[in-house]
Order: C-alpha cells, then sequence, then structure tokens
C-alpha cells in the first residue's frame, strides 16, 4: 500500500488515563492563594485546598500547579504522612503520543472515493518534524503529513497526564480537611518601571511607579494575595549558584495614581509589599499594577564631568560634552520618603506646547530612605566643556600641574556644573579661581553656576607629591 499524505487529527479512544482509583485536588478546590513574586524568575507559592478522607497508598493528584515547580522545595501539610511523591510533567499532545508510539502500531485511515473509511494497520519506526518513518508488510516507507490521513492510537499510555500534576501517596488521612501547600517556582517575577515627569525648571517632578507581574508557569493563579520581595535573593541551581536581579508605561497620566500596595514591611535585609487587592495572575501574561505616585518631588539638575590629574605631559585640549544628571534624595522633606525597588526610569518633560517628550531613561538601584539618588539622562546639547593642561612644572617633592576648565553654557536659564577630579598620589591645591566644594583623600569637586548664554573658566593648580621609597 503506497501512502501520500495524512491527517494530523487525532481520535483517541476513550481509556482512562489512570488505572486505579485516585483522588484529584485542583484549583477548584482552592480555599486560599498566596504568591510571593521576586525580582528574577523565582516565586513562592501558598495555598490551601479542600480535601475529602485519604486512604492510604491511594495515589493523590495534586493538579494545577505550576510546570517549573521546585520539587526539592515542596511542603505538604494535613495530607497524612508523605510515602513518595512525583512531578509528572508528560502532557498528553500530538508530539507525546507519536513518541510513545515509536515501535508500535499505530491505524491511518481515511475516506475512499466511495466515501468508505479506509483503515491500514502500520509500525512507527520515528517522527520527525512532518515525516513519519513507518514499516507496512515489511518494507519501510515515509509519508508526510498532509489533509487526508489522520492518526489513530489504539490505546493510551500510561505515562501521559493532560495536564502537568504532582502524585504523591500518603499513610492516610481517615477525615476530610484541608491540604496546606507550599512551593518555590521558577516563571514568576516582577519589576518595577517608572515615569519620572519634571517641570520646565527641572527642579521638581512627578513620580510613578508602575510594578510588572510576570507570570510563565504554564499554571494560571486566580484570586491570588500577593506580595512583592524587593533585594537580591541567592538562589541555588544545580551546582552553581546566581542572583535574582530587575513593559514600558504610558507616558502621561491624566491624574495620580492609586497605590496598589497596602503595606510594606522591611523582611530581614529586604523590603516586602503587599499588594491591596486579589490579582488574577494568568500563564503567559505580564499584569501590571500601581505601585508608588509621588507629586512635586524635589530634583536638582546637575552637568557633571569626572577627570583625572596626573602627572603627565598632555599636548591635546579636550572638548566635550557634560552628562545630564538629575539628583534627588530619598526622603520625606524632598518629596519621598519611601523605599524604592530598583527598576528602569525613564524621564519625560513639557515642551513649549506643554505636551510631555522622551528625554532619557537610567537604571533605578534599589533606594533605602535617606540614599542620594543620581540618575544620568544623557549627554547635554546646549553646554560643553574645553579642557587643557596649561602647565606642568617639576618640583622638589613632585610634579604642580594646571589645567583650565572653558565652561559653556549656551541654553537661556544658568546651569549648574559639576567638575571632579581623581588623584592617585598625595596631592593639594595650589590655587584654584573657584573654591571647591568637596575634598577627599582621592577626589576633588568644584560646583560652578555658569548663567545663561555665557561661560565661565575654572583654573586650578594641584601640586603632585612623590612619595619616597622606604
Amino acid at each position: 500500500m503506497r501512502f501520500t499524505s495524512f491527517s494530523g487529527a487525532l481520535f483517541l479512544s476513550c481509556l482512562p488515563v489512570f488505572t486505579q482509583a485516585a483522588t484529584h485536588l485542583s484549583a477548584d478546590q482552592q480555599t486560599q492563594l498566596d504568591v510571593t513574586l521576586y525580582t528574577d524568575n523565582l516565586g513562592l507559592v501558598q495555598e490551601t485546598r479542600s480535601r475529602p478522607a485519604l486512604p492510604a497508598n491511594q495515589p493523590v493528584y495534586l493538579e494545577d500547579i505550576s510546570q517549573q515547580m521546585q520539587t526539592e522545595t515542596l511542603r505538604l501539610n494535613k495530607v497524612g504522612r508523605i510515602k513518595e511523591q512525583t512531578l509528572n510533567q508528560a502532557v498528553l499532545n500530538l508530539t507525546t503520543l507519536l513518541d510513545n508510539a515509536i515501535g508500535n502500531n499505530i491505524i491511518l485511515a481515511r475516506r475512499g472515493a466511495d466515501g468508505q473509511e479506509l483503515q491500514q494497520t502500520v509500525r512507527l519506526l520515528s517522527a520527525q518534524g512532518n515525516t513519519l518513518m513507518i514499516e507496512h508488510n515489511g518494507r519501510i516507507e515515509t509519508i508526510t503529513r498532509g489533509d487526508e490521513w489522520r492518526i489513530i492510537f489504539p490505546d493510551m499510555p500510561d505515562n501521559l497526564v493532560l495536564k502537568p500534576s504532582l502524585q504523591f501517596t500518603t499513610a492516610g488521612a481517615p477525615n476530610a480537611g484541608e491540604a496546606n501547600i507550599s512551593y518555590l517556582t521558577a516563571g514568576l517575577s516582577w519589576q518595577m518601571d517608572y515615569v519620572m515627569t519634571l517641570n520646565t525648571a527641572r527642579d521638581a517632578m512627578q513620580l510613578q511607579g508602575m510594578a510588572s507581574l510576570q507570570n510563565m508557569t504554564g499554571t494560571d493563579f486566580k484570586n491570588a494575595r500577593i506580595k512583592l520581595l524587593a533585594g537580591n535573593v541567592n538562589q541555588v541551581q544545580g551546582n552553581g549558584r546566581m542572583y535574582a536581579k530587575e513593559a514600558m508605561m504610558r507616558a502621561t497620566m491624566d491624574a495620580p495614581m492609586a497605590s496598589a500596595v497596602s503595606e510594606q514591611q522591611s523582611l530581614s535585609d529586604y523590603q516586602l509589599y503587599t499588594l491591596e487587592s486579589p490579582v488574577n495572575l494568568l500563564d503567559q501574561q505580564r499584569t501590571q499594577v500601581p505601585f508608588i505616585s509621588q507629586e512635586d518631588v524635589s530634583v536638582e539638575p546637575v552637568l557633571t564631568y569626572r577627570f583625572r590629574i596626573g602627572a603627565n605631559p598632555e599636548q591635546q585640549t579636550t572638548t566635550l560634552k557634560p552628562n545630564s544628571v538629575i539628583r534627588f534624595y530619598n526622603n520625606q522633606h524632598h518629596g519621598i520618603g519611601k523605599p524604592l525597588p530598583a527598576g528602569n526610569a525613564r524621564f519625560f518633560i513639557p515642551d513649549n506646547d506643554g505636551q510631555l517628550q522622551y528625554v532619557g531613561a537610567a537604571h533605578l538601584q534599589q533606594t533605602a530612605i535617606g540614599d542620594r539618588v543620581e540618575l544620568p539622562m544623557g549627554q547635554a546639547f546646549d553646554q560643553s566643556i574645553v579642557r587643557k593642561q596649561t602647565d606642568i612644572q617639576e618640583a622638589f617633592d613632585g610634579t604642580v600641574v594646571a589645567h583650565e576648565l572653558l565652561l559653556r553654557n549656551n541654553a537661556k536659564e544658568s546651569r549648574v556644573f559639576e567638575i571632579s577630579t581623581d588623584f592617585y598620589q598625595p596631592w593639594s591645591i595650589v590655587s584654584s579661581t573657584i573654591d571647591p566644594t568637596e575634598k577627599t583623600g582621592g577626589n576633588a569637586v568644584w560646583r560652578v553656576t555658569v548663567p545663561g548664554n555665557a561661560e565661565t573658566t575654572l583654573d586650578m593648580r594641584i601640586r603632585l607629591r612623590t612619595e619616597k621609597k622606604q
């Protein structure tokens, strides 16, 4: 018999999946569901399900669980003493049926020209992509999936299930009750996204944050009470260790958001946030909930430039654009005073027509109350710095080096330049046209306000001492 094509449609005889009496605990029996999400592919699922009495040694199938469960973390309480447990992820589909049928007989069927169905029993040798290799009447043939033939599988493989489930047996629980279930799973994560809307003067902003919750576990978590843990939590995977780390929000919002967070607490060295209302966390979906909304947060725009001063002659003049930075303090006085989880921040500012325009992005690190936050927006357009070494002389105890920095501001408004210098040997300032605002062991900082459409020159002379060898 020669085969040219066949249908991929599937006919299954009505055979039971399980061959012995069993108890099935599905999501329909859930009475409580709590899910804690971490920031990198990790979640903690804790739930309660009502259950009947459990006879000793009877199989119990826990359904509607994560396909990425870490079975070594599973805890089952109030089900009797656990004797054994197995996570069955071999789900019934055409691919798994074909794989299980290799070496066995299958039936190919189609309708003839007279409308009668024709069936032929063959032995399946392999199934690769759309090509099946079969044995028929002692000959090996190949057929390609098409639209005429369908496959009939004579029986149901015992190792396939309709959906992932955890099978366990217990020593028995004579009375009906509630089973407590908890486990860690991959496939769950959350991240923060911030929108920072600056005012025209760039001295205040509206801070809005959304928490994005992602479920890639292969199961739905409906009506779940959600907690979000912010912080870097160590995870053990195999023989190694990895660290838990970090959807663009809409750019404008007509009114401040109502936060979905009802409680925030410190937990060990982390921050734990509880969402106010239950959430349907469906598989393969990203769900966003309002997290924080703060009006009138005080900020400071700064143009920064950092360079090293060494005892080497420099022949070239350096012309560059300073970095545009937004700086603010996380305290109540400046308008926040709440722990801020790490996340991506995007900046917007109104143009002359009042429309918000995107002007940069940065990553906000975990920010405790009292921390200073500095976020780079990009390089300035209307400002520039021209730096050159104007003098270098040998001294009795080292080298004296002079630098000139021309700070140009072509914008209408005045801008603050913050110049930082790094030293890799003992140093002191011989002279400076502007006093530094900060001096530490290996660093000095100058803050210079340059009026609009103007320029200012910063001249400095630095003594670098050569340490004597012992």
